[in-house]
């Protein structure tokens, strides 16, 4: 009885081994199309420039606006933004999230709205300050 509990043991720590064992190989499908890396890498600064040129055309229409119209804009963002401050003000209230840091939020979001509204800048895609946030 010793012997076949030992065996066992043996047999189920052998097949445990070799699942875990990086020797297991899997076979690839050979009528795929490999994209090395620096394709990937020219097909993202490809996409990268397109957005480029389309956020440059976007402002340039954007620069064609009268005040009339930039102010409706502006409405609205400033909507959303005050939709954005209740949701946190009852987060605040639910007690998920801090209020000193909703308050610091707050101010932060709303001196940016108020400085992009008083320079007349473009409300969409900026230069993103974090490099490689991906």
């Amino acid at each position: 009885m010793y012997k076949t509990k030992l065996c066992g043991f043996a047999l189920t720590g052998l097949i445990g081994f070799i699942g875990l064992s990086p020797i297991t190989a899997y076979a690839g499908d050979m009528s795929t199309k490999s994209i090395t890396l620096s394709e990937k890498d020219q097909n993202n600064q490809d996409k990268k420039t397109a957005m480029k040129e389309k956020v440059q055309k976007a402002r340039e229409k954007w620069n064609t606006l009268t005040d009339k119209q930039k102010d409706e804009v502006y409405l609205l963002m400033e909507k959303e933004m005050q939709s954005k401050l209740n949701l946190m003000d009852k987060l605040v209230k639910l007690g998920v999230m801090d209020k000193d840091e909703v308050d610091r939020l707050k101010v932060r979001m709303t001196e940016k709205f108020n400085h992009m509204k008083e320079s007349g800048e473009f409300p969409f895609p900026r230069k993103s300050s974090h490099k490689n946030s991906r």
